[in-house]
């Protein structure tokens, strides 16, 4: 069974094994209550996340290998878009590192340590599944996330 992410408040994990969610329960809070309750939602963030901003997003629903549950994502979409549409286009951010898998790029930040999948692209809406905004990467990495992406979308 692997980690599928750590809610901060109320320290509950949400733990996925085979493709199915359990929940191991440490506090009265259940991170399925933080998520299915949608004024929590609301009131986690009130303005539009920016461009290079780690924001913590609610992925599920998914299907086949598409990344899931609470995780970090690097915001990848230009700050008027995001405003704009209510939507941002996010790269989900890993702690599995998978050795010679080119699109890995590693970041770490002073809360958050791992790996962005540039390959695993989401449009989400930030109203309903962003928690909250929990800093941002560098430029640097920034940069390297689109480098990343001209080779996914072969425009080098």
């Amino acid at each position: 069974m692997s980690l599928g992410a750590v809610f901060q408040k109320g320290f509950t994990v949400l733990a996925f094994a085979h493709g199915r969610e359990k929940m191991l329960k440490t506090q009265s809070t259940t991170l399925r209550d933080v998520l299915m309750s949608h004024t929590t939602m609301h009131s986690a963030i009130r303005n539009h996340p920016k461009k290079g901003d780690v924001a913590w997003c609610a992925l599920n629903p998914i299907r086949g290998h598409e990344q899931s549950g609470l995780r970090p994502c690097v915001v990848i979409s230009g700050s008027i878009f995001n405003q704009k549409t209510g939507t941002a286009v996010v790269c989900p951010i890993t702690s599995k590192d998978k050795k010679g898998f080119y699109f890995r790029i590693a970041v770490e930040t002073p809360t958050v340590k791992g790996f962005i999948m540039a390959d695993q692209i989401r449009t989400v809406d930030w109203k309903e599944r962003v928690i909250r905004i929990d800093g941002s990467v560098s430029v640097s990495v920034l940069k390297e996330v689109y480098g990343m992406l001209s080779v996914l979308f072969d425009t080098v």
